[in-house]
């Protein structure tokens, strides 16, 4: 995204540029840059709403107006517009452009956007803006040099896919389609692929690393500056170590371009910057750099032993998050302005790494407690048969039961969890009525059972729309508790009857409790969501005197609360 507007800032306004960087063409010194953004979360019919394509834009804003040498009066910003919104900006933008070209001087235009896309077209909300009017538009303006950036998304904030649909001839970079000098499009996949969002980058996977690169991350050559190939190749190797670790897959960066004459176009010059922070070549593995005290993610890099990295930013506080294998050093710091402060890991804390932001899309805390209510179905076995012999009123045929279970589970990594369930299983009362010798009156036995289970829980799970939703497999195994009564009692008003009523008598039975279930978690909150599942258990608990074992479990289904904590 920001490639567009960043590429002809910077090559076309030298009169800004710091006086220690060599610049190649003169030509600088007499353009102009321009920019359009357009960004919109909200999609067509069907699509969800995304997240963070208006935030892209306002970094990419950001950086243009701040390393850039993009002003921020040529900077248009249209946010859930039209497409006659963006044939208007682009129509003013003409204008502008052709005046300047009448001058002699050099134009450059960006043309950047967010948001939904599918394969023919772009979706601003309910209108669609296709791709080949776009085209022609970009292709009519007069300006020197083109640049085309595209973070095209379709599904919703909850998936983090960005381009289910790609958009197909800016996504696969159709340069030729184009058809004229120099031009350059930038897009954050390749045509077969995903473009993905990340909750806790608060960004897209490219953007965000796009957005670091032109802060100095890219500037592999120590110069000062952030090229266009520096960048593309930062923002390349960032979005695909990050997406390799997501449910979606791996995510390819693409550039093509017809630049001929302009050479390497310079973005950014990071000597333009209030404030630095450097990375010494003794702190290396992963870090992520936050502002406080909003805990936005400025960087999130993989330093290498050995090699300096150098970033601009705004002055105020800061954090560095070093990360280790379980645990992760915290430092905090302030930047104060057209000075540098070096990251230094001796003073940091160690924290556990659960208790700072983790990397690459939506983790949600580590611990979480579920409270299921339901319905389960009890079997009928020999157990249930004998008392029918014995007289009961035992079922013949399965009955459903409430059922109540509390959970307390552990996220291990992206996929598996770990818990301690405890449930209420089968609760059934039956009677039997006899006769008291020589009376009228009736005897009524009861004999109830309940059966309860306490288990260690294994889950495996998919997270889907940035871990918002996540379908898994379980499964548990346990002890099972059945608790039995019997008791008999007999109207004893009448002191003439030669009967007693009896005492009830609660026993006990343990046996192995195991089960399997499927189902899915709903995440729409940071900390509080839903889940549903339905699954079998296997309780052979209860028991009696002619060894007839019953099945306290069978089929089930449930819903319920799930906290994370």
């Amino acid at each position: 995204m920001m490639m567009s507007l960043l590429i002809t800032s910077l090559w076309w306004s030298l009169n800004v540029v710091p006086t220690d960087v060599q610049i190649e063409d003169t030509t600088i010194d007499r353009g102009k840059s321009y920019a359009l953004i357009v960004a919109s979360n909200e999609g067509g019919p069907g699509q969800a709403t995304l997240e963070f394509a208006e935030r892209d834009a306002d970094r990419i804003a950001e950086v243009l107006s701040t390393l850039g040498n993009v002003a921020s009066g040529r900077i248009t910003m249209l946010k859930e517009p039209s497409t006659n919104d963006v044939f208007a900006a682009l129509d003013s933008l003409e204008q502008e452009v052709r005046a300047d070209e009448r001058r002699g001087i050099p134009t450059r235009v960006f043309f950047y956007y967010s948001g939904h896309a599918k394969a023919n077209a772009l979706n601003l909300g309910d209108d669609a803006l296709p791709l080949s009017t776009l085209r022609q538009r970009l292709m009519g303006l007069s300006s020197t040099l083109k640049i085309v950036i595209l973070d095209a998304c379709q599904s919703g904030a909850f998936s983090g896919i960005k381009g289910a649909e790609p958009a197909a001839d800016f996504s696969v970079n159709s340069v030729s389609q184009l058809n004229t000098q120099g031009v350059a499009v930038l897009a954050s996949s390749s045509g077969t692929e995903l473009s993905q969002e990340s909750s806790q980058l608060e960004s897209s996977h490219f953007t965000h690393h796009f957005v670091v690169a032109l802060r100095g991350a890219g500037d592999t050559n120590a110069d000062g500056r952030v090229t266009l190939d520096e960048a593309y190749s930062y923002a390349y190797n960032g979005t695909l170590e990050s997406t390799a670790k997501t449910a979606v897959g791996k995510q390819h960066v693409t550039l093509e371009r017809d630049l001929s004459g302009k050479g390497d176009v310079p973005l950014t010059y990071v000597q333009r910057a209030e404030a630095f922070i450097e990375i010494p070549g003794d702190v290396s593995g992963s870090l992520l750099i936050q502002s406080l005290p909003s805990k936005t993610v400025v960087a999130d890099v993989s330093q290498r032993s050995g090699q300096t990295l150098l970033l601009g930013v705004a002055t105020g506080a800061y954090q560095a998050i070093v990360r280790k294998s379980d645990s992760a050093l915290l430092c905090e710091f302030d930047t104060e302005r057209g000075a540098t402060t070096v990251v230094q890991t001796s003073g940091c804390e160690e924290v556990v790494y659960e208790d700072v932001t983790a990397k690459g899309g939506f983790r949600g805390p580590a611990w979480a407690v579920e409270v299921m209510t339901g319905l389960g179905w009890a079997e009928v076995d020999d157990f249930n048969r004998t008392l029918q012999d014995f007289g009961y009123n035992a079922p013949t045929e399965s009955e459903t039961y409430p059922q109540v279970s509390v959970a307390v589970s552990r996220r291990l990594n992206g996929n598996w969890t770990v818990g301690v369930k405890g449930a209420t299983l089968e609760y059934d009362r039956i009677r039997e009525y006899d006769y008291v010798s020589n009376t009228s009156q009736r005897a009524e036995q009861t004999y109830e059972w309940e059966t309860y289970a306490l288990s260690g829980q294994a889950r495996f799970g998919v997270p889907l729309f940035n871990e918002r939703l996540r379908p898994f497999v379980q499964a548990g195994v346990g002890v099972g508790l059945a608790l039995a009564q019997y008791e008999r009692s007999i109207d004893a008003s009448d002191s003439s009857l030669n009967a007693t009523n009896s005492k009830p008598d609660l026993e006990s039975y343990w046996g192995l409790h195991a089960e399997a279930a499927v189902g899915v978690i709903w995440m729409p909150w940071e900390h509080v969501g839903f889940q549903m599942d339905t699954g079998y258990a296997y309780t052979p608990a209860l028991s009696n005197l002619l060894s007839d074992v019953h099945n306290g479990g069978g089929w089930r289904g449930s819903f319920g609360l799930r906290v994370a904590l």
